[in-house]
C-alpha cells in the first residue's frame, strides 16, 4: 500500500512538472518572460539529463555569441601585428606610398566584406572590423602628411571615422561598428563641450548629456520594433552616457573622490529604480 501511495504521487509530480514545462514554453513563445527567465525556470523543473544537455546548448549558444568577438580581436591583433612590421622595415618608403599602399588594403578589406556579407556573415564582419581599424591607424600618417596637426583636425577626423563605423554598422548590421562608431561621435560632443563652456559647470554637463540620453534612449524606443538590435545599441548608449557627465567632469579636476562616488552612487540609485518601475517597457524592448 505504501508502495502504491508513493508511487501514485511520484506520478503526480511528474505530470504536475510536465505541465509546468508546457507552461513555461507557452511564456518563451508568446514573449510573457524574457527568454534568460524562461531558460532559468526550465533547468528547475527538468531532470537531469534535460538539464546537463540544456546546459550545453546554452554554452553552445554563448559560444556562437561571442565568437564573432573573440575572432575579431585575433584578426585585429595579427593585422595590427603585420601593420608594426611593415611600418618598420618599409619605413625607407615616402609617407605618401606607405598611405597609398594603405588605402588600398582598406578598400581589399571593405571590397571583401561586402562580397562575402550574404554568405559569411562572421568573415564580413571581421573583414569590416580590420578595415575600419586600419582607417583609425591611418589618420595621425594622413594629418601630418597633411601639416594640419591640431586638435581640430584629430577631432574632425574621428567623426569622420566615427560616422563611417555607423553607416558601415547600420548597412551591413554589425554591432560592434555600431557601438564603435557611437562611442567615437560622444568622444566628438565631449571634446566640442570642453571647447565651447569654459569652464563647463556641473549642471552644464548634466544637462547637456542628459539631452544625448534621451535622444538615444528615445530613437531606441521609436525603432525597437523594426530594427532591435540597433535599438538595443541605442539603448546600452544611452545607459552608458548617464554616468559620462561625472567622468568628464572628474578628467577635468571638478570633483574630488568622495564627490565624484557619491555623484555616481546616486545616479546608480535613481537609474536602478527607474528601471524596476518601467521594466515591462524596456524588457519587452530587449526581448
Amino acid at each position: 500500500m505504501n508502495l502504491s501511495a508513493c508511487s501514485d504521487t511520484e506520478v503526480a509530480q511528474l505530470e504536475h512538472r510536465q505541465i509546468i514545462i508546457r507552461e513555461i514554453e507557452k511564456w518563451r513563445k508568446s514573449k510573457l518572460l524574457p527568454e534568460q527567465y524562461c531558460d532559468f525556470l526550465l533547468n528547475l523543473y527538468r531532470n537531469e539529463d534535460e538539464h546537463a544537455g540544456f546546459a550545453r546548448q546554452g554554452s553552445k549558444r554563448i559560444y556562437v555569441q561571442i565568437r564573432p568577438l573573440l575572432a575579431l580581436i585575433g584578426i585585429s591583433g595579427l593585422l595590427l601585428t603585420i601593420y608594426v612590421l611593415v611600418s618598420f622595415y618599409f619605413s625607407v618608403l615616402s609617407q605618401q606610398m606607405q598611405l597609398g599602399l594603405t588605402c588600398i588594403w582598406i578598400i581589399t578589406l571593405y571590397t571583401a566584406g561586402f562580397f562575402m556579407h550574404k554568405r559569411r556573415q562572421l568573415i564580413s564582419s571581421l573583414f569590416f572590423g580590420a578595415g575600419s581599424l586600419l582607417i583609425l591607424l591611418s589618420g595621425p600618417d594622413l594629418i601630418q602628411l597633411l601639416g594640419i596637426a591640431s586638435p581640430y583636425a584629430i577631432f574632425g577626423y574621428i567623426l569622420v571615422v566615427s560616422l563611417i563605423w555607423v553607416a558601415l554598422g547600420l548597412l551591413f548590421r554589425i554591432s560592434f561598428l555600431q557601438l564603435c562608431g557611437w562611442a567615437g561621435l560622444l568622444l566628438v560632443y565631449g571634446w566640442w563641450l570642453e571647447t565651447s563652456f569654459e569652464p563647463l559647470s556641473l549642471w552644464q554637463a548634466q544637462i547637456l548629456w542628459l539631452v544625448v540620453t534621451l535622444l538615444f534612449a528615445g530613437c531606441g524606443w521609436r525603432f525597437h520594433r523594426r530594427f532591435p538590435s540597433w535599438s538595443r545599441i541605442l539603448l546600452l548608449i544611452a545607459l552608458i552616457t548617464v554616468f559620462v557627465p561625472e567622468v568628464h567632469l572628474i578628467l577635468n579636476g571638478f570633483f574630488g573622490g568622495g564627490q565624484f562616488f557619491m555623484w555616481f552612487l546616486g545616479k546608480a540609485l535613481v537609474l536602478a529604480v527607474s528601471l524596476w518601475l518601467s521594466r515591462k517597457r524596456w524588457m519587452e524592448w530587449m526581448t
